[in-house]
């Protein structure tokens, strides 16, 4: 967007994050003397050095990324966190908790839309008698759905439990920019791990209430915490996370969940984190519930109302 900086006015941009510099991938295509990185950070650098103001989602993002990695002042950084998503008005039936009638409503819906999509080993399959973790994110250098997959296995082959894996990510077998398919095919895990991509809003509420758990595994988010954490809790399913900066930017404010954050290089510790989630369940999911209580205090209109206050500053600073 650095054609921005024709316009005749002063300019305020958002910076998410800058995940290609701070985890660069291995590809020559990407950083040799034309590489599409390599474009995409001088772009964005002379789009921030021309900006009035920068909005970030997190002080982690401001000070590590923006200002580390680009050499933008911090009097000219704007700290704007996200409200949390919530996705309790897509799931009615979640209202009251899991329940038994809302797991089966939940996972009606999921198979409606696997037949739909022709997923015929998912048409009728009982989501609602079978725990599985949910996992929501795409397959990206920073994701690390590898540590779950490694967790189930554990799970499955040498705990003897009955689980599955659900995520959101598309697999491409034979890719060498991820790991995760390599690793499905080594271990022969096909039947455990199983892909649902680009669910509908309605459907994906349902995928998070009709799980056991939810694990976000990432190392990294641009913003104050994972939105998975939110999304699933808003629909009555704890969330275990991956340890890194967006979590220990929440954990100051909320430090009950760190309890629930795990080492992103340690299997062993999120198999025992799961374990002790399924049987402790209730507890988990109530004390994830009166923080995201306590976090939903401060909304979306907030969230404009700072975007406008960084815009505004820039022009009278101009």
């Amino acid at each position: 967007f650095r054609h921005a900086l024709l316009l005749d006015a002063p300019v305020a941009t958002i910076f998410p994050d800058g995940i290609p510099v701070a985890f660069p991938v291995p590809d020559s295509g990407a950083w040799g003397p034309n590489g599409y990185h390599l474009r995409w950070r001088q772009q964005v650098q002379a789009l921030l050095d021309g900006s009035n103001r920068v909005v970030t989602f997190s002080n982690h993002v401001a000070d590590d990324q923006a200002g580390r990695l680009f050499g933008v002042p911090r009097d000219k950084i704007h700290v704007v966190p996200h409200a949390p998503p919530n996705l309790s008005h897509l799931a009615p039936y979640a209202k009251k908790g899991t329940t038994a009638a809302s797991r089966s409503i939940a996972a009606d819906l999921l198979r409606s839309h696997a037949r739909e999509r022709g997923w015929s080993q998912l048409a009728d399959f009982p989501f609602e008698e079978v725990d599985y973790v949910a996992v929501s994110t795409q397959d990206r250098v920073t994701k690390n759905i590898r540590l779950v997959a490694e967790a189930v296995r554990g799970l499955v082959r040498d705990e003897r439990r009955s689980l599955k894996l659900f995520m959101t990510a598309p697999l491409h077998f034979g890719a060498t920019w991820t790991p995760l398919p390599n690793q499905l095919e080594y271990d022969q895990m096909a039947g455990d791990v199983v892909s649902m991509t680009d669910l509908p809003r309605d459907v994906h509420a349902a995928f998070y209430h009709c799980a056991a758990v939810t694990v976000h595994p990432s190392i990294f988010e641009g913003g104050l915490g994972p939105f998975p954490f939110y999304e699933a809790v808003s629909v009555e399913t704890p969330c275990l996370m991956a340890d890194g900066p967006h979590l220990h930017e929440l954990v100051v404010d909320e430090p009950g969940l760190a309890a629930f954050v795990f080492d992103p290089n340690d299997s062993r510790k999120l198999r025992d984190l799961i374990l002790s989630t399924l049987e402790n369940r209730d507890t988990v999911l109530a004390v994830q519930k009166a923080c995201l209580d306590r976090i939903a205090t401060y909304g979306w209109s907030q969230v404009a109302a700072a975007y406008s206050e960084a815009a505004i500053s820039g022009r009278v600073a101009q």
